[in-house]
């Protein structure tokens, strides 16, 4: 056991893992310095909701718009007599349950919300945290219309294995963890999935037909020597914001007749450009971190 994280280091080096640590560490920090009056975009969602709002934050257009980055991972979620009750599941969820609860309830930034993304496990078919439909209609019902944005999932393995595992076992790269997903199929049929909206106005970002429409040979597999999960379903901080990035750059049209360009900007041309790379021990691109 002593001599696995050396090993480890050899295909996902001690740089990587300590660039996304950091980057990770930031979530509970982003709503730190909320504006009165300002439009708000809520990001909302369950364990998902952390790397996503890192990675979002980077390309809101923060000239018209705040971010308000809540988790609602373990906690009990109920409305009820028109506020929404979140108590945590454990103490150790109280970090996330607290704020979630604090400002889901705040009816002056509800008022001021303009969009409300929703980052989940496959939020059509996760029988885990069935509420964030109805969560969402009681936000929108409170907001200024809110859009809705719904985010699909990358490239995900089955539960039985992890991303670092097969790295380790393999001697690889994480490019054999996208050649061994098994979700998500191409052509979703989303209507015909359990969880699917109906009576709610929503946008879907397949984000997998935005960046490579399926074609595994063309997707995107680490960015600056992190792999793109390290488990079998979570995205890496570090590698969403590289993927949002492309897809900003790559697909505005697409993304502006959507209307997420109303709330997101693409990466500004003579800044300094992220790099992604199949090669997990490629290390930190010279240029410096995205601030979170």
């Amino acid at each position: 056991m002593a001599g696995f994280p050396h090993r480890l280091d050899e295909v996902y080096s001690s740089v990587a893992q300590a660039n996304e640590a950091r980057l990770e560490s930031t979530f509970l920090s982003l709503n730190d310095n909320i504006q009165a009056e300002k439009p708000v975009i809520f990001i909302i969602g369950d364990s998902h909701a952390r790397n996503w709002s890192i990675a979002l934050k980077n390309y809101v257009d923060t000239d018209r718009y705040q971010v308000v980055a809540l988790s609602y991972l373990n906690c009990m979620v109920e409305i009820k007599n028109d506020s929404v009750k979140a108590p945590s599941r454990a103490s150790i969820y109280d970090k996330y349950c607290i704020p979630f609860e604090k400002y889901i309830n705040d009816k002056s930034l509800l008022s001021q919300t303009k969009a409300i993304f929703l980052t989940s496990l496959r939020p059509f078919e996760y029988t885990v945290n069935p509420f964030r439909f109805e969560l969402i209609s009681w936000m929108k019902s409170h907001s200024d219309n809110a859009r809705v944005f719904v985010f699909g999932n990358y490239f995900q393995l089955d539960e039985l294995h992890s991303c670092l595992g097969l790295m380790f076992q393999r001697k690889s790269d994480a490019s054999i963890c996208l050649r061994s997903a098994s979700y998500p199929p191409a052509n979703l049929p989303l209507e015909q999935l359990p969880f699917f909206l109906s009576g709610l106005p929503f946008t879907y970002v397949d984000i997998v037909k935005l960046h490579c429409d399926y074609d595994k040979e063309k997707c995107l597999t680490s960015s600056r020597g992190v792999p793109f999960i390290t488990d079998w379903n979570h995205m890496t901080a570090e590698f969403l914001t590289t993927l949002i990035s492309d897809i900003l750059e790559k697909k505005t049209a697409d993304l502006r007749s959507d209307g997420l360009l109303d709330f997101l900007v693409p990466p500004h041309a003579g800044q300094a450009e992220r790099t992604a790379s199949s090669e997990p021990n490629a290390g930190p691109a010279p240029s410096a971190s995205p601030s979170n």
